[in-house]
């Protein structure tokens, strides 16, 4: 039994070591690791899902997932920035090893599905910088996505939460990322069942 709790305590570690997914660090001041920021925002109809968008190292296969930071039960929790009693956003700041990166997925940590399997372009992060990603906005409803680049909008909001960044360089990558709609494995699932044809609208056109 022990040498059992031993072994899953171990396949656990290293899992868990495959995705971090603590709350965002903030910027590094570390000279062997890039500050990578990305806004992730969400809209709801009736409870929010707490959105996520992995980032995935494709050097060493380790991911980092991004979170909106609303409240798990619903609503819009300790977000930092809610817009009204619908959206909120959070301004991620995450410290990460250089190498070359992708968006390998986004979803919701409260619904089943993953986004629909599509390929962002790649960036390579070199230690020591500072990169803006983009400004994601996941719809609970539709089950889409859109992904922005809004660094002129989104710069104060930045260098309120980390005053770190005020001397520092941010170099703006988020043309690389940037899709005006990325659904879900479920989305045309949910659109078949909409007999308004709302939801199936919404994802015309959506890779």
């Amino acid at each position: 039994m022990r040498k059992n709790t031993i072994a899953l305590t171990v396949i656990a570690t290293l899992l868990t070591g495959c995705v971090s997914t603590s709350p965002s660090s903030g910027p590094s001041d570390d000279p062997q690791k890039a500050t990578v920021l990305m806004t992730v925002g969400e809209g709801w109809a009736f409870q929010s899902g707490q959105a996520y968008v992995i980032l995935k190292n494709e050097n060493t296969g380790r991911s980092t997932k991004l979170l909106s930071e609303t409240d798990r039960r619903g609503g819009a929790g300790s977000a930092d920035f809610v817009e009204n009693a619908h959206r909120a956003f959070e301004f991620n700041a995450e410290a990460v090893d250089p190498g070359t990166y992708t968006l390998s997925t986004w979803g919701f940590e409260m619904r089943r599905g993953r986004a629909t399997n599509r390929a962002t372009k790649s960036v390579k992060v070199e230690p020591g910088k500072v990169y803006y990603l983009g400004s994601v906005f996941a719809n609970n409803l539709t089950q889409t996505a859109r992904i922005e680049g809004r660094l002129d909008s989104e710069r104060r909001a930045y260098l309120s939460k980390f005053p770190a960044l005020k001397d520092r360089k941010i170099e703006d990558i988020s043309p690389a990322f940037v899709m005006t709609c990325w659904k879900m494995d479920i989305s045309d699932e949910i659109a078949g069942d909409d007999t308004s044809s709302v939801l199936r609208k919404a994802i015309e056109n959506c890779s």
